[in-house]
Order: structure tokens, then sequence, then C-alpha cells
């Protein structure tokens, strides 16, 4: 095995975890960030990383404890079956990887069995119970934005077009500058029934932005 911190490995099917010793011990733990002595056992970690498959270090103690914080079951060591190279290390060894799995489980279990959060529950009767109709006191404002990405006369047109089919009550738009800077002018972007509200178009200040409110209420 590479004695680097992380180890390029053939991707496949391989097994989550592996261990040895320490070859040279310049390889450094990735939960408490020192280096794991030369010939001290040690489990690696497989993970994915730029399309492949890299070995990441753990001291034998380090990883069990990081276990009290993973997501994910399949990410904990709960058997050791689970760890490639498990029956190469010395028996003591295996006796300890053993002794801390058995540790391992009680949690496991204890997490399976929780009952679900209240928040969880009450999300669960949001989905699944039938919604009550609602009376709304005031209509909902329709909204239209857009990133102009600099408004032309072309996309001023194709604007006009849209708004006139959908009539939303306010119009946002952002980066509306063009490029040169005599065509800013706020009178070319002027659109029928609506008043306009404008910042930084005419000025060199950031890209600006235009707001429209309709004005039929």
């Amino acid at each position: 095995m590479a004695n680097t911190d992380v180890d390029l490995v053939t991707p496949g099917d391989t097994p989550v975890f592996f261990t040895d010793y320490s070859i040279k011990g310049t390889a450094k733990c990735r939960k408490c960030k020192k280096r794991i002595p030369k010939l001290e056992l040690r489990i690696a970690k497989s993970s994915r990383f730029n399309n492949k498959e890299i070995k990441i270090f753990f001291h034998v103690k380090c990883i069990f404890e990081s276990f009290k914080k993973a997501r994910k079951q399949n990410s904990i060591i709960t058997c050791n079956s689970q760890i490639e190279g498990f029956n190469e290390i010395e028996d003591d060894d295996q006796a300890l990887i053993n002794a801390l799995i058995s540790k391992v489980k009680p949690i496991v279990e204890k997490s399976d069995s929780k009952p679900l959060k209240k928040q969880a529950i009450l999300d669960f009767v949001t989905v699944t119970k039938k919604p009550k109709s609602i009376c709304l006191k005031q209509p909902s404002i329709k909204i239209m934005y857009s990133n102009a990405d600099q408004l032309t006369h072309s996309k001023i047109g194709e604007l006009k077009t849209k708004i006139n089919s959908e009539k939303p009550l306010v119009v946002a738009l952002c980066e509306v500058k063009q490029k040169r800077k005599a065509e800013y002018k706020t009178s070319e972007f002027q659109i029928d029934g609506y008043e306009m509200y404008n910042v930084n178009v005419e000025s060199e200040i950031g890209r600006g932005i235009i707001v429209y409110t309709s004005k039929v209420r």
C-alpha cells in the first residue's frame, strides 16, 4: 500500500474500508490531522474524488470516533467483513477492532429505532393530510423577473410581447445596460401602461436595474 495521505486506487467494486500498517509514517489521520507513525495500525476509508477512488487514512480509534457523527449507516463499520485486509493483521489488532465495532452496533441500533422527530411527523402529516380550502383576502401579485443581459431593442420588443400576454403587476430586470455608453438612455426602456423605476442605468456604476409597476390596479 502506498504511504501518502491519500492513495489512488483503481475504481471498482471494492470494500468501503481497508486496514494495514503504516509503511513510512507519512500519512495523516483525516480526523485529528496527526501523522500515523510507522508500523502503526491504520484504517482507510474509500471515497471518490475527480472520478477516481481514493483512500483516506485514520487512526483506528479516530475513525470509530468519527462514526458518532456519521449521517449514513453505510459509512460506518458494523462488521469486520467490511474491512479489507482484516484477516492479515495481528490477532491483538483484530481484537481491538472487534471491540470497537461492538461499541458501534448499539449506537446504530438505537439510531435506527429512534422515533421520527416532531418536525418530521408534522411534515408527513402536512403532505398526506387533505388541505383545507383557504380564502385569500387579497389576490396574489403576479411578478415577472429576468436577467436582461443587455436590454437591446430586440429584447425590449420581446419583453413587451411577453408583458402584453402575461400582464404582470411587477416586472424586474437586472443587467440591463448595453456595452456602448451612448445607448444608456432610460427613455428607450419605457413600456406603455407601466411606471418605470431604474438604478444605475445612465451611470457608469453597475449593470443597471429596472423595475416596472403596472398602472392598472
